[in-house]
C-alpha cells in the first residue's frame, strides 16, 4: 500500500515539486481531480511513500481542506521537503501552503526545512521560521526538540555544523522574544550533543 499525501496547493508550487520527480514518478503521483468551484480550481497532490508497515500507515489522518477531505501522511511531506533541499524558497512556499491549510507539521518536518535553510546561510529566513514556531503554542512539540532531530538526521561530517547554526539562530529567536531562559537552554542542549557554543549567540545574549 502507497502512503499518500493529499492537499490542495498553488499551480506554481506543485509545478515546482513535481520537476523533482522523474516522469515515471510523475504519472503515479499526480492527480487531477476535476471540481466546480466558483472561484479557485483545486488540484490534488500525492507523493508515493515505500511499503510502509502498519503502525506506520496508522499516521494517516484526515484533513479537512474547503469543502472536501483529503488524506495527509507525514512521510509524504518529508518526502516533498526533501526533494526542495535545492531550493530553499520552494521549500518555504510549500511550508506556506501548508501552514495556509491547517496542516500541523511534525518536529521532523520543521528540522528539514531548518536544515535546508541552514545549509544555505539564510539567516533572516531561518530567524523568521523560528519566531514564528515558538510563537505557535500549538504546535504539538518541544523547540528543543529539533535540536535532537537535526542531530539525529544530519549527515555526520554536517552535523556539527548545522548543529551550532540552528542552536544560535534559536538562541537569536528567543533572545528577540525576550525568552532568556529558554535561551540558555538552548546552550545546554547543544552542549549536551557535544557541539560547541555558537560564540556569536553567547555574545547576543551576553549583551542583552
Amino acid at each position: 500500500q502507497l502512503g499518500s499525501y493529499g492537499c490542495c496547493f498553488s499551480l506554481q508550487t506543485q509545478i515546482a515539486i513535481l520537476m523533482r520527480f522523474s516522469p515515471t514518478q510523475l504519472l503515479s503521483q499526480l492527480r487531477f481531480p476535476r471540481r466546480a468551484a466558483s472561484s479557485s480550481l483545486f488540484y490534488t497532490v500525492s507523493a508515493v511513500i515505500p511499503n510502509l508497515s502498519d503502525s506506520e500507515q496508522l499516521v494517516n489522518c484526515p484533513l479537512k481542506v474547503g469543502n472536501f477531505d483529503s488524506n495527509l501522511n507525514e512521510f509524504g511531506v518529508l518526502r516533498v521537503l526533501n526533494s526542495t533541499r535545492n531550493d530553499p524558497n520552494l521549500a518555504l512556499s510549500f511550508l506556506g501552503e501548508l501552514k495556509q491549510h491547517g496542516v500541523s507539521l511534525n518536529v521532523n518536518a520543521y528540522a528539514t526545512v531548518v536544515k535546508i535553510l541552514s545549509s544555505w546561510g539564510l539567516e533572516r529566513k531561518l530567524d523568521s521560521v523560528l519566531v514564528e514556531l515558538i510563537r505557535n503554542e500549538e504546535r504539538g512539540f518541544c523547540v528543543l526538540d529539533l535540536i535532537a532531530a537535526i542531530g539525529e538526521e544530519a549527515e555526520e561530517e554536517k552535523r556539527s555544523f548545522l548543529l551550532i547554526r540552528v542552536s544560535g539562530a534559536l538562541v537569536k529567536a528567543y533572545v528577540s522574544l525576550a525568552m532568556f531562559d529558554e535561551a540558555i537552554d538552548v546552550l545546554f542542549q547543544s552542549n549536551r550533543m557535544g557541539c560547541v557554543s555558537c560564540i556569536k549567540a553567547c555574545n547576543f545574549l551576553m549583551n542583552r
